[in-house]
Formats: C-alpha cells, structure tokens, sequence
C-alpha cells in the first residue's frame, strides 16, 4: 500500500514544510506585547501595565526567554490605620501611588534527552508614596466623597505622620509614615538527571535578595539595590528511584 502523503493547508505567505503530525509553528524568535489599563468606579483608583515578552530558540534543545513589565496603580481608597491623640483607633485612607518593575529570565538547555538544566530568575523593584489623607467618618456612605473628609497636610516627625484635624494648630490624628521602596530577587538553578527509566536525581540551587525601605525611591533604584542585599542561598539534592521487575 502506498504511504500517504502529507500536505499544507494553503496558507499566505506559504508554511515552512510540514512534518509527520501536522504543521511546524515553531519559530527561532518569538515575540509579544500586552498592555491594559483599568479605571474603577468613582474613579476611586487606575491602573496601567506594559509586558513585552521575548523567546529564542537557536537549536531544539535550547530555549531562552525574557520578560519585563511596568506597572502604575494610582488607589484613592488605600487603608492607613491611625490612632487618635488619647490613642484610640482612627481610620484613615489615602491615595497610593505606586510604581513596579519586574523582570524574567527562563532557560532549558537538553544536553542529553536524560540530563537537562533550568534556570529561573526573577528580580523586581516597587515603590509607593502617599498623599491626600482622608479620614473616615460615614464608611457606608452612597457616595464615595461623603464617607469622609479631607485632612491637611500632615507634619513629619520622623517615621511619623501627624495631622491637625480641628485646627486648634497641634497635631490630634498620628499615622506611621506608609511611604515604601522594596524590591526582591529570586532564582533558581535545576540539574535533573534521569540516570534510568522513571528514577531522577535532582540538585536545586535557589538564591533570594530582598531589601526593605521606608524612604521611596524610583523603582529602577530599588532594583538597583539588590546587588548589595544579603543573599540568601539553598542547595537542595532529591533522588527518586523506581523499583520495577
């Protein structure tokens, strides 16, 4: 019997040739881009986002990819607790406006179709500062303006906030300073080895960094930091055997 031959739909411009299964979609470069921006009701808070993404796969057994992404949030509503001058609860909100930044790096190598190495690394840098300081007086209000009422600009003592509320010109509402700059790294490195049917040897490097600050900065400065955190590290070996006639 004759063997049947293959074909390709018919496509503009033509695909590459067709392999035993169906088409070939597999390129060396492949790209993409997502982008959204939300706004809430009330314009009570907004967000945007930019995520391009790039992979490379210069032979089958090797695949590199790249990621980044830039976020905004801009959050009228965000929770600042606060105390009162005889320190009873009070409660505040505050508009957030916040910055991240995030990249990701992936890599499978297949040296053998037994042994393969992963990599997986991770950094990201986010800021925040607050202004515009509210304090809550009717939370179950209709409308978003009338559960509360605006407060001055607050007097900075340190890591603390202080608002004169009444205007007698000394300070009856405190908060402690919310502003931030954090930014954290992770990865990880996996040998794997399948040294026979169904039984793997696995050996895990993770790394993290992590570094904390009241004082906000831009987001490319908190990736910057990380360089200089203390690093964390973590070796971990696994082995798994089958046991089979």
């Amino acid at each position: 019997m004759a063997r049947p031959r293959m074909t390709c739909p018919r496509t503009h411009p033509p695909l590459r040739p067709c392999r035993a299964g169906g088409t070939d979609g597999e390129r060396r470069w492949v790209g993409s881009l997502s982008l959204y921006q939300v706004w809430a009701r009330d314009n009570a808070s907004r967000e945007w986002r930019v995520a391009p993404q790039l992979k490379y796969r210069p032979v089958p057994a090797l695949t590199v990819s790249l990621a980044a992404g830039r976020e905004h949030l801009e959050n009228r509503r965000q929770f600042v607790p606060g105390t009162d001058a005889a320190g009873k609860p009070a409660y505040l909100v505050s508009t957030l406006n916040s910055d991240t930044l995030t990249f990701t790096a992936r890599a499978q190598w297949f040296i053998r179709p037994e042994l393969s190495v992963q990599y997986y690394g991770s950094p990201f840098g986010s800021t925040g500062t607050y202004a515009r300081f509210e304090r809550v007086v009717s939370p179950r209000a209709a409308e978003y303006d009338a559960r509360g009422h605006a407060l001055g600009p607050p007097s900075i003592a340190g890591a603390r906030y202080g608002f004169d509320e009444n205007g007698d010109g000394a300070a009856d509402l405190f908060a402690s300073r919310p502003d931030f700059s954090f930014g954290q790294f992770r990865s990880n490195l996996v040998l794997r080895w399948e040294f026979r049917p169904g039984s793997n040897l696995y050996v895990v490097w993770a790394q993290e960094r992590s570094d904390w600050r009241g004082a906000p900065v831009n987001a490319g400065a908190a990736l910057g930091r990380l360089t200089s955190a203390p690093a964390t590290n973590v070796l971990l070996v696994k082995c798994s055997y089958w046991f089979a006639r």
